[in-house]
Order: C-alpha cells, then structure tokens, then sequence
C-alpha cells in the first residue's frame, strides 16, 4: 500500500545518500590505506579505486538492493488486527538449532581425526578436501541459525536470575526479540570467526623463509581490516536499529518512567539488551575459529604478541558497537520524559 511505498522510497533515498558519502569516505581514507603492510610491494592510491565508471553501478545496485530488501523485510512485519492490539508476537526457537550446530562440529572433528587420514590412504585427499571445506562452511554458517537460540536461552535465565531491575528488563526484552538481539552482531560475528581464521593461523607456526614471512603477515594483516571494516559496518548498522527501537519503545519508554523506572534504569536495561548478544558473539567466534584452525592446522597459537592483538582487536570492535547504541540516549531521554 502507500504506507509500504512510502517506507521503501525513504530506504531509497537513504541508500542514496548513504552511498554518495560512502564513496566520499573511501576516497578521503585510500590515502592511508597504502600504508598498510601486507608483506610485500605496498599498494597504490590507483590500485585501491575503482574505474569510475563502477561507481555509478556501484551506487545503482546498492539502490536496488536496499529497496528490495526494504520490501522483503516490510512483509515479516505484518500482525494480525489483535496482535497489534496486544503488542505480541510469539517467539519459539527449536533447540534443534544448537543440536544440528553440534552434530556438525562433532562430524568436523571426528572427520579429521579419522576420516581424513583415511580417505588420504586411499587417494581420496581431493575430496576429503572438499569435505573440510563443506564442514566449515556449514558450521561458520550455522552460527547464525544457533546464535539467535542461545541469545533466547540466555535471556530467559537472565530475566529469572538478574539481580538488578535494569537487567531484567534488558534481558526480557532480548528474550522478546532474539533475532533482533542477534542481527545486531551477526555481522561482527562472522567477521571474527574470519579474522580469527587468519590471525589464528599466522599464529601457529614461525616463518622460515621470506615467503612465509609475507603470507603471515598478510594474513595477520588482512584478518585485523576484514575485524576493522566489519567493526564500522556493524556499529553504523547497530546504531541505526537502536535509534529505531528506541523511537518505537517511545509509549513504553514513557509508561516506565510514570511507574517509577530511573531514565539511568532505562538507559542500563538498554546497554543490557546489547551486552548479551556481544559477550555470547565474541565467545562463540572465538571458539569457532580456534575449534577450526586447531582442528585443520593442529598446534595452538604460539605468538602471544599476535594473539593479543587480535584480542584486543576484539575488544576494539566490541567497543564500537556499544558505543553505538549510545548514540540514542538522548532519544532515551526525550521519550521517557516527555510529558503526555
């Protein structure tokens, strides 16, 4: 109807801004990204733009792709007459979600250990690599399917357990809406389980020639820009969904206040909602990755000064997004105080 019109053609125009000013940024930071130090010949200014006629399709395509996810995304909010009424949407996650992560990573393991080796034998190392890569695919892949249930589970303990009011509402609201929990750092997530891939394995041996010291630190330092470029995209995405939940809590916002709630209580049960997801998401990439390479590579990390880089990498990104659900305080504020 008009309403979903109006609505894509607002997501249109954003994209279009937002594209302009991307392409804007990427030209303004080429500059200091030729001083990156991938282990060989540093790259160009030229080397790292497009032709100029890809921007123009660039900008196209980003367009076409924020209005037909703008489309899709307006036909799963669509409620019945009465639970609009009732402000309530069921949410139920099947626990098959984590048992099908966990056969898969069972597999990955007992495939290595012994399948591996024994299709190596018999001249199938071809496909055992094959297998390896098909294992790893689906478990990088699954932890989007698993991370939405563990943020649910963890949340219903929360909300029964929490010792503070903020975090109980947090952590009910979570519970409320896993997915969106979730999506907030399902990007970041994949992210680290890539950087993790790499960094882990510059770790795990020393360079013995001048070629070896070029791929590890290319893939030290392109593990770090895929954590860094992921970090950004996913605080500017975090950002933009909790300013509109924010706007859409409004009248809750302000029932909670009348009630007795702190405008700080709100502020904290908020930082809560977005607490979770981040702790479970750097524990489940991090495992992930280190599950994988270890079980791929064999050995464990042993160049701590690398590792705790990456760490605190990790922390770094972790930071941004949480900085980023900040940028709406003041809406907080507003809304809750508002008189009615």
């Amino acid at each position: 109807g008009q309403v979903g019109s109006v609505a894509v053609l607002d997501v249109v125009a954003q994209s279009l801004l937002g594209a302009v000013i991307g392409i804007g940024a990427h030209a303004a930071v080429t500059p200091a990204l030729t001083r990156l130090d991938f282990g060989i010949t540093p790259f160009s200014a030229a080397d790292l733009l497009m032709p100029l006629w890809a921007y123009p399709v660039l900008v196209l395509a980003l367009v076409v792709l924020a209005a037909g996810s703008a489309g899709i995304s307006l036909l799963g909010v669509v409620l019945s007459p009465l639970g609009v009424a009732r402000d309530s949407r069921v949410v139920r996650l099947s626990v098959m979600r984590l048992v099908i992560w966990a056969v898969l990573i069972i597999g990955f393991v007992l495939f290595m250990n012994v399948g591996a080796a024994l299709m190596g034998q018999s001249g199938g190392g071809a496909m055992a690599i094959v297998i390896v890569v098909l294992f790893v695919a689906a478990i990088v892949a699954g932890i989007n399917v698993v991370g939405p249930f563990i943020v649910w589970v963890s949340a219903l303990a929360l909300a029964k357990t929490a010792p503070f009011p903020s975090l109980m509402v947090g952590a009910r609201r979570l519970a409320g809406d896993p997915r969106a929990g979730w999506r907030a750092v399902s990007g970041i997530t994949f992210a680290l389980v890539v950087a993790g891939f790499l960094t882990v394995s510059a770790t795990l041996g020393e360079a013995s020639n001048p070629e070896e010291v070029m791929l590890f630190t290319a893939m030290n330092t392109g593990g770090l820009l895929t954590l860094g470029i992921a970090a950004v995209l996913a605080a500017v995405s975090t950002g933009v969904t909790q300013t509109a939940r924010v706007i859409d809590q409004a009248p809750r916002l302000r029932a909670q206040h009348i009630a007795g709630a702190e405008v700080a209580q709100l502020h904290r049960a908020r930082l809560a909602e977005i607490a979770v997801p981040v702790l479970l998401s750097s524990i489940i990439a991090t495992g992930t990755a280190l599950l994988v390479i270890t079980t791929v590579l064999g050995g464990t990390p042993n160049n701590p000064m690398m590792a705790l880089q990456y760490l605190g990498s990790v922390v770094g990104a972790y930071v941004l997004v949480v900085a980023a659900v900040l940028v709406a305080s003041p809406l907080v504020n507003r809304y809750a105080t508002r008189a009615a």
